[in-house]
């Protein structure tokens, strides 16, 4: 809740901005299996881990004493929770300070796109999902070669407001209708195709309920048209999601041809 504040308010915006989250966790109890999942058992740990850009494996000295664990191998198990996140791995937090500064994590010109989010959207040049007792990244990608699948910026506002709040009609939108088995999708981000006479990009950002959606320029002539975008969270269904997506993404095109959405 607190870095989502000072990420859309617009007063706080003016002398202040979210660069990016860190994360800092213990490498011995990464080490340890049992006491992983237990710990990803509970949403505060699993969230912290989820909503980082950057993760802080502390403590790394310590794994020197273990024979059958390295450091290759807890951070697979923060992998397991967050597919996206810069991991570093240190003793006693020590690491070079220009490194966690001007991370520019939610920022949405074209240079940040490149450096802060180009190692997110990699992992949704297909369809994947890295779960850990629930929790994990699920990354989408959607071709439009034959411009048939992609979005207005009304449709795509459309249907992330689905997949972070739910259908209109009461339901979950990307999981399980019962209350006890929702989804909950913690952080997103990615860049959408905006059909191809658009000339255009649209950028998303989201953490929580909260999300954005910007404009950036023209497709790059020899970058495939392609919707990727990539969600952290609790239960959630990849297939579920892409349906969603793909939904609104048939009335965009609907829209077009002036015909009513679904």
């Amino acid at each position: 809740p607190v870095a989502a504040l000072f990420w859309v308010d617009d007063a706080l915006e003016m002398g202040v901005r979210l660069d990016g989250v860190i994360t800092v966790v213990d490498a011995m109890m990464l080490a340890q299996p049992d006491r992983f999942q237990e710990k990803t058992g509970r949403p505060e740990f699993s969230k912290q881990l989820a909503l980082a850009d950057v993760v802080l494996i502390n403590k790394a000295d310590h794994l020197a004493r273990m024979k059958e664990i390295d450091a290759a191998v807890v951070c697979a198990r923060v992998r397991s929770v967050n597919a996206t996140a810069q991991l570093m791995v240190c003793e006693k937090c020590d690491v070079s300070l220009p490194e966690l500064l001007k991370l520019r994590s939610f920022e949405f010109d074209q240079p940040v796109l490149q450096d802060s989010q180009s190692a997110a959207l990699q992992s949704a040049h297909a369809d994947s999902h890295f779960m850990h007792g629930g929790v994990g990244t699920v990354s989408i990608c959607i071709d439009d070669a034959d411009d048939q699948h992609h979005f207005s910026e009304r449709a795509l506002t459309h249907a992330l407001a689905e997949l972070l709040w739910g259908s209109d009609d009461g339901g979950e939108g990307c999981g399980d209708s019962e209350k006890e088995a929702a989804p909950e999708i913690w952080r997103c981000k990615g860049v959408v195709y905006a059909a191809r006479e658009a000339e255009t990009r649209w950028l998303v950002q989201g953490v929580d309920a909260s999300f954005e959606v910007r404009a950036l320029g023209a497709w790059p002539a020899a970058e495939p048209r392609q919707t990727r975008l990539v969600f952290i969270g609790r239960r959630l269904d990849a297939d579920a999601i892409r349906r969603v997506l793909l939904s609104h993404a048939e009335s965009a095109a609907a829209d077009r041809t002036g015909s009513p959405p679904p």
